[in-house]
């Protein structure tokens, strides 16, 4: 049995990366999904966010908006066309709707 290989990233809307997910975003993220199987192929991804419905595509890629406030988790599961199924891999990813206020003392010139 070939254990399908899974990458996953999380991404701002606008394609930049997201540096640390679990350390927040202020918009809603991309997590994309890619698996690679080096024996039969993929066959389809299966996704979901913070134990949702279990969505799933016919392709080695996908693409999951993750959006609102709080700790997200994506999970995902892949099944090759052998019909192997992957363990469950997971991602966190965190939103933050408020932005960060940095407050400080002004500097004075002399």
């Amino acid at each position: 049995a070939n254990t399908p290989v899974i990458s996953v990233g999380a991404y701002y809307s606008d394609g930049k990366v997201l540096q640390d997910a679990i350390g927040g975003a202020t918009s809603p993220v991309s997590v994309n999904i890619a698996a690679g199987d080096t024996g039969s192929g993929v066959r389809r991804i299966f996704y979901w966010v913070d134990g949702g419905p279990v969505g799933s595509v016919a392709a080695s890629t996908a693409t999951v908006i993750v959006s609102g406030a709080g700790a997200h988790t994506v999970g995902v599961r892949v099944l090759d066309n052998a019909g192997n199924i992957s363990p469950q891999y997971t991602q966190a990813v965190n939103i933050h709707l408020t932005p960060s206020v940095l407050t400080g003392k002004g500097v004075t010139n002399h």
